[in-house]
């Protein structure tokens, strides 16, 4: 689980420093295209954490915040992907990282009472 912390913790700064390009006005677009396979991936490993650990986590937010930055990407407009990055895919992030934390107490706490 540590592992799946990390490479969220990874992902959310990698979309954070692209949510920074955006509003310095840089050239952000590269990165946000080279980003996309990652993303897939990520999400792939959200969906199997969550379907193997029952976390609950809303599907059709993540589905259309995908959306979003597909639709962003294409219209290349900057203030919907801005804000689908910082308050859409920042969140499943954020909320995925608390959620395997907590888990992860848990079954630290569980695992170390069954030690006594």
């Amino acid at each position: 689980m540590d592992k799946l912390i990390k490479e969220l913790q990874q992902n959310r700064d990698c979309v954070e420093q692209i949510a920074n390009e955006i509003e310095l006005g840089d050239n952000y677009m590269p990165e946000l295209k080279a980003y996309l396979p990652n993303l897939k991936q990520i999400i792939t490993e959200i969906f199997d954490c969550a379907q193997k650990l029952k976390i609950n986590i809303d599907l059709k937010f993540v589905a259309m915040v995908l959306q979003d930055i597909v639709d962003g990407v294409e219209r290349e407009d900057k203030v919907f992907l801005l804000d689908t990055i910082r308050y859409g895919l920042k969140e499943i992030f954020d909320y995925m990282i608390d959620v395997l934390g907590e888990n992860e107490c848990c079954l630290l706490y569980t695992s170390d009472a069954a030690d006594e």
